[in-house]
């Protein structure tokens, strides 16, 4: 409710941001605008109205204030106010609460202020009434609530400047650039009556009247009619034309509160159109019949022209009053309205001699006006297509033959023995896909890798262009086959903990020869179990009570001796409630987040992830804290290394350590926070886990590393305000601007299994992408390189979660890790790196892109300057006076 020094310093920031772009004083209007309250009884809501006294010049909304008065109660019995709902472009929340102050203890005194997202949201009109906004009461029905009289409640003596029992500045307050108030203030006062929930009968409006209204012109003479004159309203409400329709033999347009009728050209007879008139509640139609007479004398009319202009003339004269209107004997001036933007026009001998700007091919326009001897005249517009009139000779597309092996890609140059007669650069404007394989452009040459399994001859045809005219040829394939080899893939299983042993078909994913019999063999037994062969298949017994992440590894050789490994993981379900060890939260809360962390063997670190069920709009992070605890050994036990972030502009930090604290010794308590210089950094993926940073653990291998449950956790009780051992505040938590108010916090959780760390060798990454050979291989990527498609973006991140559903965003059968065009836009990836309209969804992942429109800026006046000066110095005079206020 303290809003003096608040007024006068938003009212001036809002002018500094504004009056760059206006160029003129906000001199203002008289007028403001009044308050009503109103019980909404089929939506049990109470709605807040504002109306305006007039229409204001510049309409600017800045700040406001609404006040209202109900019964005072308490317990479960007390007013309390839920779902506020506000006007779009407005944000209106409950800033302040007084319950039965010493100058009227029967009340309870709310206030709500406004903070605009779009100044320009209200488009105030003289006398309509809006919303502004509404909400419940979640307590029963205690009676009416009427808005506070800034004059006369015994809570605001004396007026704007209290000295109440509660130290505070509850009055009704609104301002708008665009009224002329001295004081800040553009509230009126308020109209209407008290809000009772009892209330079920809400009052009937009156529909206007609109009578019929007929007018006389003659042809080519536009005419004005008052509509309104004879219009008229039961309740005495201000009426306005909301709607009008076009008529058959002319055109109508709105000027201020009449309709300006304009006839056709030459159009003589009756014609007709109809209007609506509104009071602001409620409607009315009308109709309007016009007759226009005969003009005297004949009309002149400009008539459109459409000429084609060879680029090998340097000039064209174009005879533009062959096609129109001009009486007999009338002398005409022909003259140029509009230059063209890509050439010069003149006018010689009453033609328009055109020259196109060297080079250039394509439209242009430009327009013309004709005047007679009586100061008549009429416009019109030339189009104009300036191209080559020269006869082209189309490229000749030759066939090519390529050949390869079978899942191998092999790129044919096909413009190779392609030409043209006059020497044009060719270029390939389509293609067609094979049918035992797929083709896409790679560096502008045609990539074809065969269907998986597939040997023998395959063909595709593709289109050259010179630019005008095209060709098309055949590429023909022979793709050979390649003898099979050995390869064990990686597995993943959910073990039921209630069953004592877990048969697993390993074997039943890997590659092994038709025909051919290999051995199975454990190489590395499991943490958290154990492991044997029977039948030439795992039998997995978990440890008694252990529920979460387990893994282990197998080797299958074939009668040949050749050998090959792979890992597997096994994920452990609680025998009470099922699988926990998933990669989203079980029913998530909307506007919250939810932590995981986990161990990646093929990197031999520790990743920690986030989810949420939706994105939140705007994106703005302001702060967040993960803590892990780790099982304490000796304080460098567990030593955090190579720290790395996800997100540019969101750098995280090992800030915080607690080493076995009295509370749980057996324990180390890591803290992590990000320094944010981009609030927007984090790339939210709705219903979908986001890494968030990862680190690697230059101590030992000492067990299982989870996430502080700030709820049970005995070094954080109680919760939110620990007084522990150490003085520190060690919880989990989040807050991000875009998710609305929920106490100042999003984080709701923590999702997902143990990180339990392995010594196991991991598989070979030569590029330390994060993918294995072995997977890169399926995969069809480099190996040797992190980024196959030099796009800018890892292989890794473009591959997704799903290794075996490796990500294809445009559907060409082409993964993104190998298209250089991920969302088949016609932009390639690398330059769709950033995030255009601020969604937290790269563009290389957004089709169609939306690119914001350029925005000018203005440089303000002297003047301007002089009267932002002014309002900063009111600001200055309001703080001295809030100060003396609350002294």
């Amino acid at each position: 409710m303290k809003k003096s020094i608040r007024q006068a310093v938003s009212r001036g920031l809002a002018l500094l941001v504004l009056l760059p772009a206006a160029h003129t004083a906000f001199a203002g209007v008289d007028g403001g605008v009044e308050y009503r309250v109103a019980w909404d009884s089929v939506d049990s809501r109470y709605r807040v109205y504002v109306r305006p006294t007039s229409t204001p010049d510049k309409d600017l909304s800045m700040t406001a204030q609404v006040t209202l008065r109900v019964p005072h109660a308490t317990g479960d019995q007390k007013f309390t106010v839920s779902d506020i709902k506000t006007k779009a472009g407005t944000n209106w929340s409950l800033s302040s609460e007084v319950y039965g102050p010493a100058e009227d203890k029967a009340i309870d005194y709310l206030s709500f202020n406004f903070t605009p997202i779009d100044v320009r949201a209200f488009a105030f009109k003289s006398g309509v009434e809006q919303e502004a906004f509404s909400f419940k009461n979640t307590g029963p029905c205690l009676g009416s609530v009427a808005l506070m009289n800034n004059s006369t409640d015994p809570f605001n003596q004396p007026p704007d400047a209290p000295d109440n029992s509660a130290g505070t500045n509850p009055g009704n307050q609104f301002a708008n650039a665009g009224w002329g108030a001295t004081d800040d203030n553009d509230y009126l006062g308020n109209y209407g009556t008290a809000a009772n929930c009892a209330d079920v009968v809400i009052p009937t409006n009156n529909a206007p009247s609109a009578a019929v209204d007929t007018v006389t012109t003659t042809a080519n003479t536009p005419v004005t009619v008052a509509v309104l004159a004879n219009d008229n309203d039961a309740d005495g409400d201000t009426l306005s034309i909301v709607e009008f329709t076009q008529s058959a033999n002319g055109t109508v347009v709105m000027e201020g509160d009449k309709l300006v009728y304009t006839p056709k050209a030459d159009f003589n007879g009756t014609d007709t159109f109809s209007y609506t008139v509104s009071d602001g509640t409620d409607t009315a139609t009308s109709t309007v019949t016009v007759t226009v007479k005969t003009s005297s004398t004949p009309a002149l009319v400009a008539n459109t022209d459409a000429f084609t202009i060879d680029t090998a003339n340097s000039s064209s004269s174009l005879d533009v009053l062959a096609n129109d209107d001009i009486p007999d004997a009338q002398a005409i001036t022909l003259q140029i309205v509009t230059m063209p933007s890509h050439g010069s026009a003149i006018v010689k001998d009453n033609k328009i001699i055109y020259t196109q700007t060297t080079g250039y091919t394509g439209q242009d326009t430009l327009t013309y006006r004709v005047t007679d001897a009586n100061g008549n005249s009429a416009e019109a517009t030339v189009n104009l297509t300036v191209k080559s009139l020269v006869t082209n000779t189309a490229p000749v597309a030759n066939n090519d033959e390529a050949a390869t092996t079978a899942s191998s890609s092999v790129i044919v140059d096909v413009l190779a023995n392609d030409n043209d007669a006059e020497g044009n650069t060719l270029s390939i404007t389509a293609f067609t896909q094979g049918t035992n394989g797929t083709v896409a452009l790679q560096d502008g040459k045609p990539m074809y890798t065969p269907n998986a399994g597939f040997s023998g001859t395959d063909s595709f045809s593709y289109t050259v262009s010179d630019g005008k005219d095209t060709d098309t040829a055949t590429v023909t394939v022979s793709v050979a086959g390649v003898t099979p080899v050995l390869e064990a893939k990686t597995d993943t299983f959910t073990i039921d903990p209630t069953n004592p042993s877990n048969e697993l078909d390993v074997l039943a994913n890997d590659k092994i020869p038709a025909g051919e019999t290999v051995t199975l063999a454990i190489v590395t037994q499991p943490a958290h179990g154990t492991a044997s062969i029977r039948n030439n298949k795992l039998i997995y017994t978990p440890t008694a009570g252990y529920n979460g992440q387990d893994t282990l590894r197998y080797r299958i050789t074939d009668a040949g001796g050749n050998t090959t490994e792979a890992s597997i993981t096994l994920t452990v379900k609680s025998s009470g409630t099922g699988n926990t060890c998933g990669t989203a939260p079980e029913n998530p809360q909307a506007d919250r987040a939810y932590y995981r962390v986990a161990w990646d063997n093929g990197t031999q670190r520790y990743r920690v992830y986030m989810y949420t069920g939706n994105v939140p709009s705007p994106n703005a992070l302001t702060s967040a804290q993960v803590t892990l605890k780790v099982p304490h050994v000796s304080e460098d036990t567990f030593e955090v290394t190579d720290l790395e972030s996800a997100f540019s502009g969101l750098m995280w930090n090992n800030n915080s350590n607690v080493f076995a604290p009295s509370e749980d010794t057996s324990a180390d308590y890591l803290s992590f926070t990000p320094a944010i210089s981009n609030s927007k950094a984090m790339q939210w993926q709705a219903g979908q886990e986001i890494e968030v940073f990862s680190f690697a653990n230059a101590g030992a291998c000492s067990g299982a590393v989870t996430l502080l449950d700030n709820s049970t956790d005995p070094f954080n009780q109680p919760p939110e305000s620990p007084d522990n051992s150490v003085g520190t505040n060690p919880g989990n938590s989040i807050v991000n601007l875009g998710w609305g108010s929920t106490n100042g916090e999003h984080y709701a959780g923590n999702y997902g299994c143990p990180a339990v760390c392995t010594t196991d060798t991991p598989p070979t990454d030569s590029d330390g992408d994060g993918l294995s050979d072995a997977e890169e291989a399926i995969l069809k990527t480099d190996p040797n390189n992190a980024d196959s498609d030099a796009d800018g973006i890892p292989d890794k991140q473009e591959i997704g979660s799903d290794i075996g559903k490796p990500r294809d965003m445009d559907f060409d059968g082409i993964i993104d890790a190998l298209d250089k065009d991920d969302d088949g836009d016609g932009i390639p990836t690398k330059d769709e790196r950033g995030d255009a309209n601020n969604n937290t969804i790269p563009d290389y992942l957004e089709k169609p892109d939306v690119i914001p429109a350029q925005q000018s800026v203005a440089v303000p006046t002297l003047t301007e300057w002089g009267q932002l000066l002014l309002t900063l110095l009111l600001g200055a005079v309001a703080v001295r006076r809030y100060n003396k206020v609350i002294k």
